[in-house]
Formats: structure tokens, sequence, C-alpha cells
């Protein structure tokens, strides 16, 4: 058997997976995530419909990847935790399946095929030379592209699209790649966030979740599981405890909002899709206005409970406005969405 034929015979298997636009895949998510953000002309398709109605409407959208999270990773952690209880669709990845290539896609809801960046490297014919792509530098002196006469539209063919969003967006990223060519590319202008541990990027989403005047979707990027599978491989000793440190402060975000984090935890808008090579989750805070108005209100019990002694009183009249938004919220989806 040739290396085509034991290449074949490994999709045959399902040992590799063959792209697929037929498959629900991180373009539908990324396009979904758009038009219920209100971005108007995104294309659309049946894994689009699919995913926007599991995600459904919300006030607010937090939509954190974690690069290099695949399903063989996911399921070392125990299936009541945090991530695995949570996971309600499975997503293909984009070809190829690069970190560049998909966060591209991220930026412009596009297959690689049509924006262009197939991966790490890129040789720009034009200039007769090698890039790197996410770096913006040219591959062996890593010299800024801009220093060698290379514009922004030269290696990011298709804009970003998420200026087009109603909802205000905000990009948060680790803070030595927050303002660097590609993220300025990739958000379009909009605004930005750098962050210099994960509590610190989960301060600024819960910060910004409370204070915000107006609808928003918020875009945490977390690439410390990627970077070191890369360094020391999946099966390093290391990897399992990042991976648990995550899941714990990822789920400590539902924690951290208290109140809100109610309703959007076990409502309908909380989806996580997995494809063989990244593991791509979504959040999606609905209910807050909710939440909001009972906080403000607070309708018998709640405001007896502020009494309790030693900060006890204000967890515990934010956790029964919650509940109460959840039960009004499991109500009228039952009377109007059904």
């Amino acid at each position: 058997m040739n290396g085509a034929e034991r290449l074949l015979e490994c999709f045959r298997a399902d040992r590799l997976v063959g792209p697929s636009s037929e498959e629900t895949n991180f373009v539908d998510l990324v396009r979904s995530l758009l038009r219920l953000a209100g971005a108007k002309g995104i294309p659309t398709g049946p894994g689009v419909e699919k995913l926007s109605q599991l995600i459904g409407p919300a006030e607010h959208y937090v939509f954190i990847l974690v690069d290099g999270m695949g399903v063989d990773l996911l399921e070392k952690l125990p299936p009541d935790g945090f991530l695995r209880s949570h996971l309600a669709a499975r997503l293909q990845a984009v070809f190829p399946s690069t970190t560049a290539s998909a966060l591209t896609t991220l930026a412009t809801a596009e297959w690689p095929g049509a924006h262009g960046v197939p991966g790490w490297w890129l040789y720009l014919e034009k200039f007769n030379l090698s890039a790197i792509s996410l770096r913006f530098a040219e591959r062996f002196s890593e010299r800024p592209l801009e220093e060698l006469g290379v514009a922004v539209g030269d290696v990011f063919c298709v804009p970003s699209v998420w200026p087009r969003a109603r909802h205000a967006p905000l990009s948060v990223l680790a803070a030595h790649i927050a303002e660097t060519t590609f993220s300025r590319y990739a958000r379009g202008q909009t605004a930005g966030a750098g962050y210099r541990d994960v509590p610190e990027a989960l301060r600024v989403i819960c910060d910004r979740v409370a204070r915000a005047a107006g609808p928003t979707v918020t875009y945490l990027y977390l690439p410390q599981l990627d970077a070191l599978c890369h360094r020391k491989g999946t099966a390093d000793e290391a990897v399992a405890p990042l991976l648990a440190g995550l899941e714990e402060q990822l789920g400590g975000l539902a924690d951290e909002l208290a109140g809100q984090a109610v309703t959007f935890l076990v409502s309908p808008f909380f989806a996580i899709g997995a494809a063989p090579a990244r593991q791509v989750w979504l959040v999606a805070a609905g209910g807050f206005a909710l939440f909001r108005l009972f906080d403000i209100t607070k309708p018998w019990p709640i405001r007896k409970l502020e009494t309790l002694p030693k900060g006890w009183g204000i967890l515990a009249d934010d956790l029964l406005a919650g509940v109460y938004a959840w039960i009004v919220l499991q109500i009228c989806m039952r009377l109007f969405c059904d």
C-alpha cells in the first residue's frame, strides 16, 4: 500500500476527517454569531441556521476560543466537569486546520480558500518573499513587513466583518498580541483589550457585561494550551494540570457573575462546539435584562435577603434575582419559542 492509499484508508476508517461544507463547521459558527450580533450581509445556510437556533438571541454574547483543545483532550476531563457537561454540538474545523487559517476565518467569516491565509507561512509572489502571517513579518529575518513595503491588504485581502456587528464588539487577547498588526486587522479597528493572565481576562468580561449600557459581543482568545502542546506535545505531564486549570477558571466565570450566571448557564443559549483539531465554545449571556430588573426592584424575599451578615446578603440577593430571571425566561420561551 503506497502513501496515497494509506492516507485514503485513514479517511475511510475515520482516523482523519476530510473538509466538508456539508457538515456543521467553524465557518457556520462565526457566521451565526455575526448574524445574531446584528451584522448585515453575512451568508447563511443550513449550518448557520442550525447554530443560530441553538444559540438564540441574547443581549450579550461571550465567545471564548481555546486554541488547541480537540476532542482528544476534552475527553480527558471528567464527564461531569464544566466543559464536557456543556457540550452541545460538534463542529468541523476549517481546512487547513491551522491557527492562522481559523483566526482569519473568525475575522472574515470566510473559508481559507476565500480569505487566502492557509497557515503560518505565506509566499508573497508580488514581493518575492516568504512571510509569517500572524506576526506580519518576513520569515527568515523576521523584519516587519511594513518595513519591506507590504501593506495589510497585500496579505489579508478580505476585510474584517466585525465592524458590521450592532452588538458592540470587544476582542480580549493576551497582552503581547493585543495590538499586533494582525490583531488590529482581525477586529477591524473595533475595541480591543490585553490581559496578563486568564483571571484578568475573565474579570474584563465580567465587568463589561455588568456595566454594559447596550448589547455586546466579547471575544476571548486563549492560546496557552496550544502553545504548551506545540512546545512539549499533547502527552506531556504539564498538559493535564493546565487543562484542568482552564476548566476551573472558565467554570469560575459563571460563579464570578453570580446572579447573571444562573440565567445564562441554564439557558439554551449555551453551546460548545468541537472539531477534531481544535475546540471552540460559545457562551451567550441571555436573560441579563431580567436579572437586572429583579436585582433593582428586589421583589419578596430578595430585599429581605440583603440584611444577611458578612456579605452573604449581597450574594444571596443576586442569586435569587438570577433564579427569578431564569424562571421568567423559561416561561417566556415555552410561550413564544416552541
